[in-house]
């Protein structure tokens, strides 16, 4: 069907074309409020019921956030008021990362931290265990700066003569396994 053919001609319809193509309400509800001047600038003064009322649906709300432009990471927090998108450019983005195959003289704070300092910044260990897993693997909280490289593997050295390689999981995103850059591609 030809989209003309869908869009009655002539003056049988006084609707206009928006009204018929998209069914947009013949009298939308909204009105004129005129702006008042407030210091010396034009602003738009909202009554306190305006606004109780113009929240209200979005209390028990929560509000996602796609990072990168690609399948992951999705980002969900509680809807408060004034709530802007999280930017990466200024901060960066927590997330967990699993770490296995560790050495039992690394399962500690300190050796965890070295490890994970590859990836970000450690925040915490997984809150359910102690942090600690199965006998050589645990979920630490690391914060990521915006295209930071995730690595499958990380290779430690203990000392200068044994060299053990620590697997990494992203429980969050299957495709951080090869190694993809968390948002936009730099040209």
């Amino acid at each position: 069907m030809k989209l003309s053919s869908a869009i009655p001609s002539g003056n049988d319809d006084s609707r206009s074309c928006s009204q018929k193509l998209f069914g947009v309400p013949e009298k939308p509800p909204l009105e004129f409020y005129e702006p008042v001047m407030l210091n010396g600038r034009r602003v738009v003064l909202l009554p306190k019921s305006v606004i109780d009322e113009d929240q209200a649906p979005w209390k028990n709300a929560l509000v996602g956030q796609l990072i990168g432009k690609k399948h992951c990471p999705l980002i969900l927090r509680p809807w408060e008021k004034g709530i802007q998108a999280i930017s990466l450019d200024k901060r960066g983005m927590p997330i967990w990362v699993k770490l296995l195959k560790v050495p039992l003289e690394l399962m500690s704070p300190l050796g965890l931290s070295y490890i994970d300092s590859w990836v970000g910044k450690p925040l915490c260990l997984e809150r359910d265990s102690g942090g600690f897993g199965k006998a050589n693997s645990v979920k630490i909280r690391v914060e990521i700066m915006r295209d930071a490289e995730l690595p499958s593997q990380i290779e430690v050295a203990l000392g200068e003569d044994e060299i053990v390689m620590i697997d990494v999981e992203y429980p969050w995103c299957e495709i951080a396994k090869k190694k993809t850059v968390v948002g936009p591609k730099q040209k």
